[in-house]
């Protein structure tokens, strides 16, 4: 399944233009820039609700590879920052914390800023034309397949 902005649990994914030829390396890259067109979809559909999107903040896991961190702001279009927190895996937990604070009244979100570890910028798009080519190309895609999706289960 799918979520944000297709809200289709019953989504499937495909990788299409597959030749004998197609290297395991290729095909890996084509999964993790489906993660990114996906979380460029979600941003786009914020910004078309009309809201404001001012920086976008990575935190541990593969965030922490200089690659994947590239590849997240090619599609995203945008600057992307990181805590300097390390690379501990104490991201999530950090954040749980942080939240936990927040909701019990420990402290209050004005005072949040203060407890964030400060950030710096990781990643910069390069503005990258085949890159969005191929977004573009992945959206018309997954247009395609949705409704090849339905139709396929309406037979089932």
């Amino acid at each position: 399944g799918e979520r944000t902005p297709l809200m289709d649990a019953h989504a499937r994914g495909a990788w299409l233009g597959l030749t004998a030829a197609t290297s395991k390396a290729a095909m890996m890259r084509a999964a993790f820039e489906g993660v990114t067109f996906s979380l460029r979809a979600g941003k786009d559909a914020l910004l078309r609700a009309g809201h404001r999107i001012a920086a976008l903040h990575l935190a541990g896991g593969g965030s922490l590879h200089p690659w994947w961190r590239q590849l997240l702001a090619e599609a995203l279009g945008m600057p992307l920052l990181s805590a300097a927190t390390g690379d501990d895996g104490a991201a999530s937990a950090r954040g749980a914390a942080l939240l936990a604070g927040l909701g019990t009244g420990h402290w209050n979100a004005r005072q949040l800023p203060e407890l964030f570890a400060p950030s710096s910028v990781v990643a910069v798009p390069r503005a990258d034309a085949m890159f969005m080519q191929r977004y573009a190309a992945h959206a018309q895609a997954t247009a395609h397949l949705q409704e090849l999706n339905e139709k396929l289960l309406l037979t089932a």
